[in-house]
Formats: C-alpha cells, sequence, structure tokens
C-alpha cells in the first residue's frame, strides 16, 4: 500500500529576486506565504527542475558561481572599483586549486559592503509517484529531442542524474500532483561563509564544478544548514483536484505532448495514469484525516 513517505522530490534554484522585468518574472516558480504555486505563464519555455538531491546541490554552485562572477566583471567595468583590486575570476577551480581563502574573503568583503543582499530561492516538491512514471515514459533526452516540439525532456543527464525540462500541460498536471513544497532563500553571504568554514578540508581536482564536487563530497552537507518552511499544496486538496488533472491528461494526449518514438506510450498508459493519479490522491488525503 501506498504511504504519504513514498512521495518523490525534486528541486530548484532561482533567483529571489520578485522583480518583473519587461518580458518575463525573473522567478519562473513562485510559492505563494500560503503554499499557492504558480508557473511562470509563458509555457512554452521550460521549467527546469532538478531529479536528484546531488543535482540540486550541484546546481546552487553553478547559480551563485554564475551570479559572483557576473557581479566581479560589472566592477571590473566600473571604474569607481577600481581601486579594490578584485580578482578577474572567482572560480570553484583554478590551476587544479580550490579557491584561496583569501580570495574569498576578499569578494564575500565586497559582496558584504559594495552590493545590496543577494540570494538563490531553494523549492523542493514532494509530488505523486504516478507523475513520475508517466514522465519518465514521455519524456525524451534534449540532446536528440526535435526542435521545436514540445515534449516533456530530461537534460545534463552525467551531472548527478540530471534535471527535468516541463512544460506546457505537463506544468498544470504537475501542480496538481504536488503535494507539498519547501522553501527557503539561501544568501550568497551564506555561501561564502559555507566555502570558508570547509575550505581546510578541500581536495583539489580537474577543472569543473561537477568534478570537484565528486571529489569533495561534503559539498553536498551545504543543505544541511539551511532552514526550510514547509507548506501543502492548496491545489492539491481542492475538491476539484481529480478533475484537473484528467483534463490535463487528456490535454497531454489529444496533443500528443510526449515522445512519440517510445512504442509503450499508448492510451493505457494514459488512462493507467488517470487511475493511479485518482488513486494516490484519495489515500493521501485518506490517511491525513486519520
Amino acid at each position: 500500500m501506498l504511504k504519504q513517505n513514498d512521495l518523490l522530490t525534486m528541486y530548484r534554484v532561482q533567483n529571489s529576486n520578485t522583480q518583473i522585468n519587461y518580458f518575463l518574472p525573473v522567478k519562473r516558480v513562485i510559492v505563494s506565504k500560503f503554499g499557492q504555486l504558480e508557473f511562470n505563464p509563458d509555457q512554452n519555455r521550460y521549467i527546469y527542475f532538478s531529479r536528484t538531491y546531488k543535482h540540486h546541490a550541484y546546481y546552487i554552485f553553478h547559480k551563485v558561481f554564475g551570479i559572483i562572477k557576473g557581479e566581479l566583471k560589472k566592477a571590473k567595468a566600473n571604474p569607481k572599483l577600481s581601486n579594490l583590486n578584485l580578482p578577474m575570476q572567482f572560480q570553484f577551480f583554478d590551476s587544479y586549486q580550490n579557491v584561496n581563502i583569501k580570495v574569498i574573503k576578499q569578494v564575500k568583503d565586497f559582496f558584504s559592503n559594495y552590493l545590496p543582499p543577494q540570494a538563490v530561492e531553494l523549492i523542493t516538491f514532494e509530488y505523486l509517484n504516478c507523475f513520475a512514471n508517466a514522465f519518465e515514459d514521455c519524456c525524451i533526452n534534449n540532446k536528440v529531442k526535435t526542435e521545436g516540439k514540445h515534449v516533456p525532456e530530461i537534460s545534463d543527464t552525467r551531472t548527478f542524474q540530471g534535471a527535468y525540462g516541463i512544460n506546457d500541460a505537463w506544468l498544470e498536471l504537475l501542480k496538481s500532483c504536488i503535494v507539498k513544497t519547501k522553501s527557503c532563500n539561501l544568501s550568497i553571504d551564506k555561501f561564502f561563509g559555507f566555502l570558508l568554514g570547509d575550505s581546510y578540508r578541500a581536495k583539489v581536482d580537474r577543472k569543473s564544478i561537477k568534478n570537484v564536487m565528486r571529489a569533495n563530497p561534503f559539498y553536498f552537507e551545504m543543505l544541511n544548514e539551511v532552514t526550510y518552511k514547509h507548506l501543502k499544496n492548496p491545489d492539491f486538496y481542492d475538491k476539484n483536484n481529480v478533475n484537473c488533472v484528467i483534463k490535463s491528461i487528456d490535454k497531454i494526449e489529444k496533443r500528443k505532448l510526449y515522445n512519440c518514438q517510445n512504442r509503450i506510450v499508448d492510451e493505457s498508459i494514459f488512462e493507467a495514469l488517470k487511475r493511479e493519479a485518482k488513486k494516490e490522491i484519495e489515500l493521501i488525503r485518506k490517511n491525513e484525516m486519520i
């Protein structure tokens, strides 16, 4: 029998900035203080979620280092900041050596004293097994996908099992299948503190974040130091949610938003998904009433 702790998880890292630009929100996933979920309305673009805890941790480093490099580049081009003598780059690796402690402190001080506070938002979704099973059957590796096809993707598979790329009706279905969320902001300042606190035990490796993290598995422990806000997804508990699930599945099937080259994907897959989703939703609600 399925239990609630059988729920699966996927993860996302994104800028915490809520500012709206001319074209799109900076944040592609929005979790309200009540747990309400909203995805970017431009559903032709994919939203990516890490499939595993390790890929999530890896992508946090990837995202934060991108922010740091971007700010250093802007600072180097600013004559008013030329006297700071900032490093040209701030890398996880440099000539087979991890970042020097003095460099970490110098860049940390620059962020603390010359820039407004910055953070990335970390989000974890706990969702139904049936969604994962159907997604795995229907998705395609983005390296072999035909351009323009709105089919669910798996990407970056050589890096800690990679990420899901989700759009269109699959986002609608995901929203109905998410039982609860966890979210928090990880400040850039805290990220620097983590690097400084653990730099003494770092080992050198080849020039990539992925390889450095494989050589230094303690970097995955960073996620133990953040505090998450746990929220139920109100859409999941809505009395019409089963109907929303069925509507999304019908849209996926009708518009052929799946890998048509996978011979096992046919009408029976989607009928089974409807049955399993209804069963899991009812069971979770029943367990919470006990």
